[in-house]
């Protein structure tokens, strides 16, 4: 049996360093905008996960290749801009 590597002096490393890239149902890596990405877990009503399929859908005809990660991405920053922040 291998010996567990010690987390001695890792600090927060332990929790956020070696992150591996998220991935898609294929298994290929997602490419984000941004390098650190978190999961968060959120409620959607059936009818708009519904629309984030069918936009997802409509971008992968498109040759585009997107996750529905990367559209809440892109529709969190449409918000930050409507607001200002």
């Amino acid at each position: 049996m291998a010996k567990k590597p010690s987390i001695k002096g890792k600090g927060a490393d332990i929790f956020f360093g070696d992150q591996k890239p998220a991935r898609q149902q294929d298994g290929k890596p997602v490419k984000h905008q941004t390098s650190k990405m978190v999961k968060a877990t959120f409620y959607l009503t059936n009818e708009a996960n519904i629309t984030l399929e069918k936009i997802k859908l409509k971008r992968l005809e498109n040759g585009e290749k997107i996750d529905k990660s990367s559209l809440i991405v892109e529709a969190v920053q449409l918000l930050k801009d409507k607001y200002g922040l």
